[in-house]
């Protein structure tokens, strides 16, 4: 296991109630680390008391992430929001704490305003950062777990001298994606892989070739496409209007300019601008074809 996210995966919960203290030259986290520095000794209710407050910490951060969760499924996933199951973290905890947590509660709800969605589009703000923060943080930390012992376990390369760009970008690619737990990019770029390796060796005089975008090729070249030709007919029966078959059309050539043309990709969708645009452009198309069916 990676020391590191060990280390980060101990404090993590305590970044996420706000229970830690910066003193320049280190940081203090969690009570009982003040209390060392204080010698303070705990009577009978305060320990009680502190019981309470450990139990109410933890379904207290076990909210947020389900929270973070739920914001992160909503917007990178088509299965919906996921709400916290407070009755099961409730569960097995002590009377007093069921009680001050509920009461708690009942506090923090009422004194708590909704947030619309309008009022989200005028303040991005409103959205709840902190719980997305939490919630990725402890995904990132997990992966540095997993990444560490993978990468012990690869060999190392061994060539006798450098690969054509192409080869060489998607070799890059293939392994973050399979370290960072991406497999079917992963296989995908595999495939580019092989075929840019395959083409390096016995095609090497022929790396470039004639390219127009979707929306310049001639009706009998469009027929030749599968996504193409599905987007003219989503076209015709007016489930797709032209701006989403033009987003379609930019959706096919980054697919195609990333297997076959990386070079170019980076050029026209390598930024992170860019790339929104092109998965904004993708749920959108996605979102009008599945209200159609």
């Amino acid at each position: 296991m990676s020391i590191r996210a060990r280390i980060l995966r101990k404090i993590l919960p305590y970044i996420n109630k706000g229970d830690w203290q910066d003193y320049g030259d280190f940081i203090v986290f969690g009570e009982e680390a003040f209390e060392a520095m204080g010698r303070h000794n705990h009577t009978e209710k305060e320990r009680r008391d502190k019981k309470v407050s450990e139990e109410i910490d933890g379904i207290v951060a076990e909210v947020a992430r389900q929270q973070g969760s739920s914001l992160a499924a909503e917007r990178t996933t088509m299965d919906g929001p996921r709400f916290p199951d407070l009755i099961g973290l409730l569960r097995g905890c002590s009377p007093e704490t069921q009680t001050t947590f509920q009461n708690a509660l009942e506090r923090m709800l009422g004194d708590r305003k909704a947030v619309s969605p309008r009022a989200v589009e005028r303040d991005p703000n409103a959205v709840p950062l902190d719980d997305l923060d939490a919630y990725y943080a402890a995904e990132v930390i997990s992966k540095l777990e997993r990444i560490v012992p993978l990468v012990a376990e690869l060999d190392a390369v061994k060539t006798d001298r450098r690969p054509a760009p192409k080869v060489g970008e998607y070799f890059r690619e293939v392994h973050n994606c399979f370290l960072y737990g991406f497999p079917i990019a992963c296989a995908v770029l595999c495939r580019a892989l092989l075929e840019a390796a395959l083409k390096a060796k016995y095609e090497p005089r022929n790396q470039s070739t004639t390219w127009k975008p979707s929306k310049d090729l001639p009706p009998e070249e469009r027929n030749k496409s599968k996504i193409l030709k599905l987007l003219d007919r989503a076209l015709r029966e007016n489930i797709l209007d032209g701006s989403r078959v033009e987003a379609g059309e930019s959706i096919k050539d980054a697919g195609d300019s990333a297997i076959h043309r990386p070079e170019q990709f980076r050029a026209q969708w390598g930024s992170d601008d860019q790339l929104r645009v092109l998965v904004d452009d993708t749920r959108k198309v996605l979102e009008d074809l599945h209200r159609a069916s």
